[in-house]
This record gives C-alpha cells, structure tokens and sequence, in this order.
C-alpha cells in the first residue's frame, strides 16, 4: 500500500489517478495543468498539453463557439455544469465527454484558473443515440403501419360497397325474373331472397360474396337460390339453364367454400354463414 508523507502527495496522486480526467486553465485558456487520466484519454503527452493547447484546440471546430460562450459564464457565474462536447484524440478520434468546471479568483475578483473534470461518454452517447434512432425508426414504422392499416381499411370498405352494389344489381333483378314468372313455387323463395338482399347491403350477410371464396356472378346468384331452399331443376327452370349445368355449378361452389369432402348440405350450410 502507498503511502504519503505529506497531503499534497496525497491530493496529487488523487489528482493524477482519478477514474477521470481533470485539468486547469489559466486566464488565457491555456492548460496549466492536467492528470494523467485525461492525458490517456486523449493519448498526449504532458509537455504537448502544458502551456501549449487551450481547450478550443482539443474540441471539434462545431463546438468552439460554444466554448466561448460557456467560458463568459464560467467567469459570470463561476462554474459550468453538464457541458457535452466532442473532444479529440490525438490520432483524430472522436471522444464524446461530459464537462464540469468551476473558476477560482483573487480577491479582486480576477481570475485565477478554472478547474475543471471530464468523463468519457462515448459508449453511453453511443447506445443513447442508438436507442434514439431505433425510437425513431419504430415511430415511423408504427406511422407506415398506421398508415396501412387506415388504407387497408378504406380500401376494404370501398370493395365491400362496391360487392353490395353488385350483387343488388345482380340478386334484385333475379328477384323481379322469379315475380314475373309467377309459380307458387318461385313465390316462395322470393321473400327470403329479398331478405338475403337486405342483410347483405347491410353489412351482414355479405360473406356468400366474399373476395377471399371468389365466386362468380352465376354462382352467387345460385348460392343464394340454393340458400333459399330451391333444387337444382327449379334452379336451372329460372336461370334458363341445364340440371346438369346446375350441379357443375354446385359442385364449383363447394369446391371454392372448402366443402367438397365434407358430408354437409350447401344449402344448411349457406343458411349458416
């Protein structure tokens, strides 16, 4: 353990050896001294510091005018708090450092030096800036995705009103064929048909329709024939068209809902979409 004969080696090794870097300024801005530890950080000499270099030497060209200003109110106010400035190594490095300084004066009030520490806030300035940036970018992506989703959602309720549109111009004049027809048997289906109609240009039935199954014109209007509890000759009797016709039809439609190995009744399972 070292040991010291007097208190000034005790506050010159404190000094020297510190975890971080201290220095004076005389009245000119001139280093009068420094500690080993700011030495270090910078990779300087002694000899190339001492009465050779002023702060704004060893700072960035950006942080010179403002150097100036924190030096008229170190004089002012006596001390300096917080300060950060980019300070460079002698090979040109970069060094982010976190600045405290306090001015002593005579009793004329002029000044003597300023005294002064610095630590080293690379890495922490570093991460801050990191963390910053990936901030910002998570941001803007919340932002695009916002974005997204409003056009996605406008874009899906164009597509449904365009599909509700559709398909009242393609179901109600099915429904004005059956009245004109006029069997008691197609009578009977009509008011469902209109029901159908209803909920789906309410918003509630419009799965039958739905992008994702992509069914055609024909097929829609047979699933919704098919849904109302007609078989497969009434059908093809209305739409002009085969039995056989009728039962492709039938079978595409099963196909596209996913259904064609499954046991089930279309027209059941149309009701309970």
């Amino acid at each position: 353990m070292k040991t010291f004969t007097t208190n000034e080696d005790y506050l010159r090794d404190f000094f020297e050896h510190a975890p971080v870097g201290f220095h004076a300024f005389g009245p000119d801005q001139v280093f009068v001294d420094i500690n080993a530890s700011e030495l270090e950080m910078l990779g300087y000499q002694r000899d190339e510091i001492i009465h050779q270099k002023t702060w704004s030497d060893l700072i960035v060209e950006a942080d010179r005018a403002k150097f100036q200003q924190h030096w008229r109110d170190i004089l002012k106010k006596g001390q300096v708090r917080n300060l950060e400035y980019t300070m460079l190594h002698k090979s040109g490095r970069p060094i982010k450092v976190l600045l405290n300084a306090t001015a002593r004066f005579d009793q004329d009030g002029q000044l003597i030096n300023t005294r002064g520490s610095v630590v080293d806030i690379t890495e922490r300035k570093r991460l801050s800036d990191k963390l910053l940036a990936d901030k910002k970018r998570m941001q803007n992506n919340v932002k695009a995705l916002r974005k997204m989703l409003k056009t996605m959602r406008e874009e899906k309720q164009e597509l449904k009103e365009s599909m509700q549109l559709s398909l009242r111009q393609r179901i109600l004049p099915l429904i004005q064929k059956i009245k004109s027809r006029g069997t008691p048997r197609h009578l009977e289906v009509i008011q469902s048909l209109e029901q159908n109609v209803a909920e789906i240009t309410n918003g509630v039935g419009d799965k039958v329709y739905s992008e994702e199954w992509n069914l055609s014109a024909r097929e829609t209007e047979i699933c919704f024939l098919v849904q109302s509890g007609l078989k497969t000759r009434e059908i093809a009797e209305l739409l002009f068209s085969s039995t056989r016709t009728i039962d492709n039809h039938r079978n595409h439609i099963r196909k596209k809902l996913q259904i064609t190995d499954k046991n089930l009744d279309l027209a059941d399972y149309l009701k309970n979409l």
